[in-house]
């Protein structure tokens, strides 16, 4: 359960050679991560025959763990970044570019590129959180519901799965239309997460319970959904809905690529007539994966999102299989597992 990084030797050496300066990132490379390195076996061999100081040391505080050589692998990176960077959407890259460069290719393929030559120990360190009063308001300007809840940055972000049973459950009639409340904060919240920008398809699943056994009409109503969401942006997004009725999806969660939030009450958080307005009691917490890393004495946020999506992963084969009762719908391969690449990083 830990986080491959990406890194350049001097990356490496300077994280472990002034752990002061990088607590947090010292902190993750001696515990919770594989590193793997731009050098080739060779040089990686001479450094143990060596017996390179900083290599032994981190072997031994590791428990036996080494660092892996692959500078085939990183010569693919800088050769043709996109395609190679964009299918490890939970892994993070100290690439030789300059800051503007690393920011840069991280916003387009919505992976965390961070610049081998300038970087700092302040990253996915921010958290969020709100009680929510019913009939409170969130509005600041143009910016309503879910576009000022949502207040921190979501990027990078190139994948996102959302699991609330309940999202579809209750309706309300607005302007003499019955509508999902939860459709409604889905598109909102949705509308507010997308990078506006982004080279690689976005990836988008849903995770929810159904009361209809009639496939064809749940198909009709995904279908609707789905032309929904792919309206929000010019780029390709890749969307799957799966109802399902299994006891595996009690907590309702969103999981990005380098986040987490949750609400306690579920996501139908505002008011479909009034989409400023907060329906019912509830609250909502957004962390990103280094927040209080020092501090925990629990699961780490990476570490939450990783056994939730082994459970969606594990799931997706079950119903295939027969185990559980349900459909999936939309983007999905042929044989109706997800394609989601944040599912299938674990």
């Amino acid at each position: 359960m830990r986080i491959t990084i990406y890194a350049e030797p001097d990356v490496f050496e300077n994280v472990l050679l002034f752990q002061e300066d990088y607590p947090n990132w010292s902190f993750l490379f001696k515990y919770h991560t594989d590193i793997c390195l731009n050098i080739s076996d060779e040089e990686y061999e001479t450094l143990l025959k060596e017996n390179n100081e900083l290599i032994l040391s981190y072997i031994a505080i590791t428990g036996g763990r080494e660092p892996l050589p692959l500078r085939d692998f990183f010569n693919e990176i800088y050769d043709l970044p996109e395609e190679t960077i964009e299918e490890k959407p939970r892994d993070i890259f100290f690439l030789k570019l300059s800051k503007e460069d690393a920011a840069d290719l991280s916003e387009r393929i919505g992976v965390l590129v961070l610049s081998a030559d300038d970087f700092n120990d302040k990253v996915l360190n921010l958290s969020f959180f709100k009680e929510l009063e019913e009939g409170q308001v969130w509005e600041n300007g143009a910016s309503i519901g879910w576009h000022e809840l949502f207040r921190l940055d979501a990027k990078p972000i190139n994948s996102m799965v959302l699991v609330d049973e309940y999202i579809f459950e209750n309706t309300q009639k607005v302007k003499g239309q019955i509508v999902h409340i939860g459709e409604e904060n889905m598109i909102q919240l949705l509308d507010k997460t997308l990078p506006q920008i982004i080279l690689v398809p976005f990836h988008f699943t849903l995770i929810t319970k159904y009361e209809s056994e009639n496939e064809d009409e749940l198909s009709a109503f995904a279908t609707k959904i789905i032309i929904r969401i792919k309206a929000l942006r010019k780029y390709e997004i890749l969307c799957e809905i799966v109802f399902q009725k299994s006891e595996l999806f009690h907590n309702r969660k969103l999981i990005i690529n380098y986040a987490n939030a949750a609400c306690e009450r579920g996501f139908c958080v505002f008011n479909p007539a009034n989409m400023k307005e907060v329906r019912k009691i509830n609250d909502f917490r957004l962390n990103q994966w280094f927040h209080a890393l020092l501090e925990s004495k629990g699961d780490l946020e990476f570490q939450s999102s990783f056994i939730r999506l082994k459970i969606v992963k594990k799931f997706s084969r079950d119903l295939v299989d027969g185990k559980y009762q349900g459909f999936v719908f939309g983007d999905c391969k042929t044989d109706k597992t997800l394609i989601n690449r944040l599912v299938n990083s674990v």
